[in-house]
């Protein structure tokens, strides 16, 4: 089972609840940028000494993703990451761009001229972050763009759909799925047009449009990814010499 973990996380000093929402919030965008594939178990043994927990909190937060559908109980042997399609990535956007576009058009009439200079606040600091290739900070950037706007809709049954979309996004892996800065900063452009205009319909297309886009980036993200993840077991398989000496990957654990 391939798990990917920043040492500077400091996991160890979470109160006991976190840890369970922490290693769940790991395990559900791993499975989400392609990284665990569609079928790799998922042993709580081996989960809770990759992170340095109990297994409670691993065997919690393992139910918890069971319940939301991203993995699978697997008789005998644990659990199992769901089957996930790319085709699956772009539904789950495509239904979040109804709600995001719904929200953007509700803003409209209640954006106010200290919001409207502080989306240009934060469109600024995007640019500057793609600029200078700083794009670990990308993710917290957008959010608080979108997060102004959702709270100028005030529709809170619409914001809290948005809650369950975002655990499909990669959010501390944002920078690396290929046009996504791309993506950011072009939306953000359209959308600070459209709430200058006051122009509703331009808002819905602008943060509709955002939506599909990244949907779809990050289903071909995720699918080449699965593809390579395969084919790279497949050729150790054929190898017998592959998993003998060499050390491997300290972060990588099977």
């Amino acid at each position: 089972m391939p798990l990917i973990f920043n040492d500077d996380d400091k996991l160890g000093t979470l109160a006991y609840g976190s840890r369970s929402n922490y290693v769940a919030a790991e395990i559900r965008e791993l499975i989400v940028s392609g990284i665990l594939i569609p079928r790799e178990h998922l042993r709580i043994d081996e989960v809770a000494e990759f992170f340095k927990v109990s297994a409670t909190p691993v065997r919690e937060a393992l139910h918890l993703l069971h319940a939301e559908g991203l993995i699978d109980r697997s008789a005998g042997s644990g659990f199992r990451v769901h089957p996930l399609t790319g085709q699956d990535i772009e539904d789950i956007f495509l239904a979040h761009s109804f709600v995001a576009g719904e929200l953007a058009a509700r803003a409209v009439p209640n954006i106010t001229a200290d919001d409207m200079r502080e989306l240009r606040a934060i469109n600024h600091d995007t640019l500057a972050l793609i600029e200078r290739d700083q794009l670990n900070r990308l993710n917290e950037v957008n959010m608080g763009f979108h997060q102004l706007i959702n709270r100028a809709a005030n529709s809170p049954r619409l914001k809290w759909l948005t809650s369950f979309y975002l655990k499909y996004m990669p959010q501390r892996r944002y920078g690396l799925i290929s046009r996504w800065p791309e993506i950011t900063a072009n939306s953000q452009k359209n959308l600070i047009a459209a709430l200058h205009d006051s122009d509703v319909d331009a808002a819905r297309t602008a943060a509709e449009n955002n939506v599909l886009n990244a949907g779809r980036a990050l289903a071909m993200h995720f699918s080449e990814k699965v593809r390579d993840s395969q084919q790279n077991s497949e050729d150790d398989a054929e190898d017998p010499t592959s998993s003998a000496g060499g050390g491997g990957d300290e972060n990588t654990i099977r």
